[in-house]
């Protein structure tokens, strides 16, 4: 989920969420698909990452989680 989300592929974002996806998933940074499709998007997918975060917020991703500074 983590890795659609970043790459901005919202079509495989909303087929993970219906496969039962865990929104709240982190990484060891506590970096989560939300956080990640909100990072991306000052290219052209930006339409892509604006649609995953939608998904991911309407799925009950938390916009507040705080991830590690590295």
């Amino acid at each position: 989920l983590m890795l659609a989300a970043a790459g901005g592929r919202a079509a495989l974002v909303r087929l993970l969420l219906a496969a039962g996806a865990d929104v709240h998933a982190a990484d060891r940074l506590g970096s989560t698909a939300v956080s990640e499709a909100a990072r991306g998007g000052a290219s052209s997918a930006t339409k892509g990452h604006t649609a995953a975060v939608r998904l991911l917020l309407d799925a009950g991703a938390r916009p507040d989680a705080q991830t590690l500074q590295y």
